[in-house]
């Protein structure tokens, strides 16, 4: 919304700056129709209602391209987001609402557009170029400093843009080379729930999990299967871990029941001791596994394995329970349970410890996990016919879901910083070839005698980079405020990064001063003999 924002408002500064110039360039027939009687509020609605007429056409033919550029984008949309829109592709659709704000986004373009000239005009002597004996009427300050001020705006605004979308690139970069600790590919994963009634204590529901695991171990195409009470990229609370012989007290951790394939199951590597046993949290002693973070924090010296912590539990209700102890029988590599996860401090518990209704079931297959799924319905048919499997998909897919909406946001960043610099630069090239048109006559005198076509090019460089060094200075507070917006969906970079600071105002600058060279060069090395012959 910010950057459509911003957006609209580069276009309200560059239509403004147009009419403007058509307004200068009319004020010789403004003055033949107050010479002959005509009253300025009536000019005034001729030159709204003309601005009006223009930008009605105008938002028409924006929202035909913009239909038919979402009809083009929805299926890339989709694949970006990792899942299809709930309506399909005509949830992408411009609706009514959207045809209703664009046409009074429109009309306010209008009416501000068509009236900001005529602010600036009001309290001049518009009979002054009938009094003049010039062939065209010159421009005062009043117009010239309204259009610099324009020009200025767009340039801020557009720098902007552009600096928050190369901070989401550069954070998109560094996500797309963030190691979540797990192996995704050819992994299948869903959710299950089992029915209170069905499965009402602890035993019930320890026997339905491993009638699952050992009825979908024998599909033909699986190699591991495992359950898990939590997500594996779903941040959990941590909580107050006691480890024992640690050299600190009040260590935290997220705490995870898993069953003995899990590792396996998502490639975790296991750095020293075991994974669990099929024994594991029956009534003899509770192991535990914890990340290799924990175990460097808990013990820097080594010796986690065979060492002891103390967890206060869940019980099946949601309640605590007291503290119970844990011999560390293995430690396994770190997972990153969000691309911002800088903890890793984790600690594996056997799923038959704390046994839930509800948990999630990750299958990994020898080919595509959906070529499986098939398979894995009939199991469960076999198991339970009422117990369902909830978002079926590949573990990797709900990886790439982690960068999929910052990715997305960097493409429409970037977009909009696209459209918004072309049209800054566009209105810059706009107002330079227009100061040189209404200095033809000079730039001519100035050659005759003798001045030096760089010199003149040089002479608008200077005029235009005051407009620019405006722009940019306001630009870079627009920038930072822009970083700071995207905060939260930023990944390893600051929001005020200097680097991404000094190349888009680099970048900005200089195609700014290329669309202010390149007027300005025509007009130095434009026949001076011509434009003296004209009257």
């Amino acid at each position: 919304g910010g950057a459509a924002g911003l957006l609209l408002l580069i276009a309200w500064a560059n239509v403004t700056g147009l009419l403007l110039i058509r307004a200068t360039r009319r004020r010789k027939e403004v003055a033949v129709r107050l010479a002959l009687g005509a009253r300025r509020a009536a000019i005034a609605r001729l030159l709204s209602l003309e601005a009006l007429l223009l930008v009605a056409a105008a938002t028409a033919a924006g929202l035909a391209v913009c239909a038919l550029s979402m009809e083009a984008i929805a299926p890339l949309i989709e694949r970006e987001l990792g899942r299809p829109a709930p309506r399909g592709l005509a949830a992408f659709a411009v609706d009514g609402q959207v045809m209703l704000a664009a046409a009074l986004c429109g009309l306010v373009v209008a009416v501000a557009a068509g009236l900001s000239p005529l602010a600036v005009s009001w309290r001049a002597d518009l009979l002054q170029p009938l009094q003049s004996g010039g062939r065209s009427a010159t421009e005062g300050r009043g117009s010239q400093r309204t259009r610099s001020a324009l020009i200025a705006l767009e340039i801020a605004a557009s720098l902007a843009l552009l600096a928050g979308s190369v901070l989401m690139i550069q954070s998109v970069g560094r996500l797309m080379r963030v190691d979540f600790g797990i192996q995704g590919s050819q992994v299948l994963t869903t959710s299950l729930t089992l029915r209170q009634a069905t499965y009402p204590d602890a035993a019930s529901r320890a026997a339905f999990h491993d009638r699952v695991l050992s009825r979908l171990s024998t599909i033909p195409g699986v190699r591991s299967v495992a359950l898990a009470n939590w997500w594996p990229l779903q941040a959990r609370p941590p909580q107050r871990i006691e480890a024992e012989g640690a050299p600190v007290s009040g260590l935290s951790a997220s705490l995870f029941p898993v069953s003995p394939d899990y590792f396996g199951a998502l490639g975790i590597p296991v750095v020293s001791g075991r994974t669990f046993a099929a024994s594991d949290g029956d009534a003899g002693e509770r192991v535990a596994i914890v990340s290799e973070t924990f175990a460097r924090r808990a013990w820097p010296d080594g010796g986690a394995v065979g060492s002891y912590i103390a967890v206060a539990e869940e019980d099946e209700h949601g309640g605590r329970r007291p503290s119970a102890s844990f011999r560390i029988v293995g430690t396994v590599g770190d997972v990153r349970q969000t691309p911002a996860d800088e903890d890793l401090a984790d600690v594996y518990v056997p799923l038959r410890q704390v046994v839930g209704r509800f948990f999630f079931l990750h299958v990994r297959t020898s080919g595509p996990p959906m070529a499986l799924l098939t398979a894995v319905r009939a199991a469960f048919g076999e198991i339970d016919p009422e117990v369902s499997l909830t978002n079926p998909r590949p573990l990797q897919a709900a990886i790439d879901e982690q960068v999929a909406r910052p990715t997305f946001l960097a493409w429409l960043l970037t977009g909009f910083a696209a459209v918004a610099a072309l049209v800054a630069l566009v209105g810059v090239y706009g107002v330079i070839a227009y100061a040189v048109r209404q200095r033809e006559r000079e730039i001519a005198v100035r050659i005759a005698l003798g001045a030096a076509p760089a010199r003149i090019t040089r002479l608008f460089l200077r005029q235009g980079s005051v407009v620019l060094a405006v722009g940019l200075a306001l630009g870079l507070g627009g920038a930072v405020a822009a970083g700071r917006a995207l905060q939260s969906q930023l990944f390893g970079v600051s929001p005020g990064d200097p680097a991404t600071l000094a190349v888009s105002l680099a970048a900005f600058a200089a195609a700014a001063l290329l669309a202010i060279w390149w007027p300005a060069s025509r007009a130095a090395g434009a026949n001076p003999v011509a434009a003296l012959k004209e009257d």
